[in-house]
């Protein structure tokens, strides 16, 4: 069996709907169920607290148990007191391997300066920045979560701003920037809102084999958004790719393996 790092999963609850498999325990057990080796996991509840640390902290426990399993990244807000701190506990004490940000939610824009500040602390410290497009499609959203999409443009800009971050870019690209920003940068775009067909009927197509020869496999990872989102369809997709097995073990675990520095 092959593999698979899932780049994009969560624990903790969602305010606006009841979850499952959304413990540690749960999830490794999800995990073994789907054949799924390891997974880069935030805190859901970190995004809605006030003070983010608190959602942390709570997530250190919660993996302290599956140290081969599940990768902690730390959910920051940069317009917080003493988030900087907060950003080197999480490294130094409690081993976290990276940071997820959630503008839409935390009242502040890519194109602010609390982002660049953040983006320059990921860059002193080598911690890969998870920037999620999205939480849910806004077709289902909760009519109290008002947070719009980020939009693929400005995460391009972003990272041509930025080219020694490590970025994952999660939950789908949309409408696609220019693909030099992508290809010339470290970035990673998870596949759980892709399409494993070319989308010739649309105009601008960015399934996952048109990023693959516009960027190249080294740029796409395995992702699903669980517990929010079910795996199956993501594993699915990698099962049916016309790709070889090269290029799938690139999806399924090398690239994320690289950047984030495990060796499996």
């Amino acid at each position: 069996m092959m593999t698979v790092i899932d780049i994009n999963a969560y624990l903790g609850h969602w305010p606006f709907r009841r979850l499952r498999g959304n413990t540690a325990a749960e999830l490794v057990a999800l995990m073994d169920r789907k054949g799924i080796s390891a997974a880069v996991v935030s805190s859901l509840d970190a995004i809605l607290y006030k003070n983010c640390q608190a959602g942390n902290e709570d997530l250190a426990a919660d993996v302290a148990a599956y140290p081969e399993r599940l990768i902690p990244f730390a959910t920051v807000n940069p317009t917080y007191a003493a988030w900087e701190e907060d950003v080197a506990h999480c490294q130094e004490v409690w081993g976290m391997k990276g940071l997820r940000i959630f503008p839409a939610y935390h009242g502040y824009t890519l194109r602010d300066d609390a982002c660049a500040k953040l983006m320059a602390v990921a860059r002193e410290r080598d911690l890969p920045v998870a920037l999620p497009l999205r939480m849910e499609d806004r077709r289902q959203q909760h009519w109290m979560d008002t947070a719009e999409d980020i939009s693929p443009r400005d995460v391009g800009e972003l990272v041509g701003r930025f080219p020694d971050v490590k970025f994952m870019v999660l939950n789908g690209i949309g409408d696609p920037v220019d693909w030099a920003t992508f290809r010339d940068a470290q970035v990673l775009i998870d596949i759980s809102r892709l399409s494993h067909l070319r989308l010739r009927a649309l105009p601008r197509d960015v399934s996952i084999p048109t990023l693959i020869d516009q960027l190249g496999a080294d740029k796409l990872a395995f992702g699903t958004g669980i517990p929010i989102s079910y795996p199956d369809p993501a594993l699915l997709k990698v099962d049916i790719l016309e790709a070889d097995e090269g290029v799938k073990e690139q999806l399924c675990w090398r690239n994320a393996a690289q950047m984030l520095g495990l060796s499996v």
